[in-house]
């Protein structure tokens, strides 16, 4: 919510942006993912419904998708689902604490692709639905992770964003796949780095 009326107040704060129909119909995707966002948060404030229920992970993935599709568009990025299995993707879990596992593993790529050295080169995220093993892979071709610094990622407070990160996204975000009975990880590094993240259900 907090990242979604930062960027509607950025739009806002932009004299340029009254006269721009490109900018004016940014500030309109942004307080259009602002609502979903909340109509997510209102349909948790109701204590009764904070509960298990089957989900599809697949559908989850989608609308976390459509989250960021202004986003993903401002940047450049090009946002790609692929599904393999022959089996429905349900799961008992918790919606909303599903999405926020991948809101913020998906902020982390858009925050690395956004400051990307080759400006010209198109930004990537995968998102790779196996449902026959129940696993996600989210991967991008940004700077990736390194060696020396995975191990500690899911450590509380520890960000190489600076002054932007607060070190406690991933944190968070391990605790509540567990307690959705899954695990979350970082995909084995390749020339050592890690170029993405792993969700076993």
């Amino acid at each position: 919510l907090a990242r979604s009326t930062e960027d509607a107040l950025e739009l806002l704060a932009d004299r340029k942006t009254v006269g721009d129909q490109k900018k004016l119909d940014a500030l309109a995707a942004v307080l259009k993912t602002l609502s979903k966002r909340i109509r997510v948060i209102d349909v948790l404030s109701i204590p009764g419904r904070q509960r298990k229920e089957l989900q599809s992970i697949s559908k989850i993935v989608a609308e976390v998708g459509d989250f960021y599709e202004a986003k993903f568009s401002r940047h450049k990025i090009q946002f790609t689902v692929n599904e393999t299995g022959d089996r429905a993707f349900n799961r008992r879990v918790e919606r909303g604490q599903i999405i926020q596992i991948l809101d913020n593993v998906l902020n982390n790529s858009v925050f690395w692709l956004s400051r990307r050295v080759k400006r010209g080169e198109l930004g990537r995220i995968n998102v790779d639905i196996d449902t026959a093993s129940g696993t996600l892979a989210i991967t991008d071709n940004g700077p990736g992770i390194s060696v020396d610094v995975g191990s500690r990622v899911f450590d509380a407070f520890y960000t190489s964003k600076g002054a932007s990160g607060r070190g406690l996204g991933l944190y968070i975000s391990s605790k509540l796949a567990a307690e959705n009975g899954a695990k979350l990880e970082l995909l084995p590094a390749e020339g050592g780095t890690h170029h993405g993240f792993l969700v076993t259900f």
